[in-house]
């Protein structure tokens, strides 16, 4: 399973049950464990990373190397797949971390065996950045350039 805390008295888990079915269940100091939902789609492992105080990302490789996100918000809940670069190795473990909200680092192998990283920006456009995170292009929800 995958797991992501929003804040001290919220935790996500996310997971690929033995029918190749995601589904996410949410406990909360609050309203303890809420009802399982499924959420669909196949990505294997499933990762899940809180991306912001009411957002969560989950993401994941499928059976042909692509690279998949789904967002979660407390607003709207769960979005559409967002399909990102292919060449990614399938069947593998992608880490993730957040440096500040809203800006995620995934870290994993290519296809060729190779480290490979991509940082996703900005939750309303979730691009890929295709440079180094050094010089990436990815537009903010102002339609501005990032820059570090």
């Amino acid at each position: 399973p995958a797991v992501a805390s929003r804040s001290a008295d919220q935790i996500g888990v996310a997971l690929l049950t033995t029918s190749n079915v995601i589904v996410y269940k949410q406990w909360t100091y609050e309203t303890d464990w809420q009802a399982l939902t499924t959420v669909g789609g196949y990505v294997e492992p499933v990762g899940l990373v809180a991306t912001a105080g009411e957002e969560m990302m989950l993401y994941g490789v499928n059976g042909a190397g692509y690279f998949f996100t789904k967002k979660w918000t407390k607003a709207a809940g769960w979005s559409g797949w967002a399909s990102g670069e292919s060449g990614w190795a399938t069947s593998q473990l992608v880490a993730a971390a957040v440096d500040r909200p809203n800006d995620v680092m995934l870290v994993g192998r290519n296809s060729g065996n190779r480290l490979i990283s991509k940082r996703y920006s900005n939750p309303k456009l979730w691009c890929v950045a295709r440079s180094s995170h050094r010089d990436r292009q990815c537009p903010d929800s102002l339609g501005q350039r990032l820059a570090r």
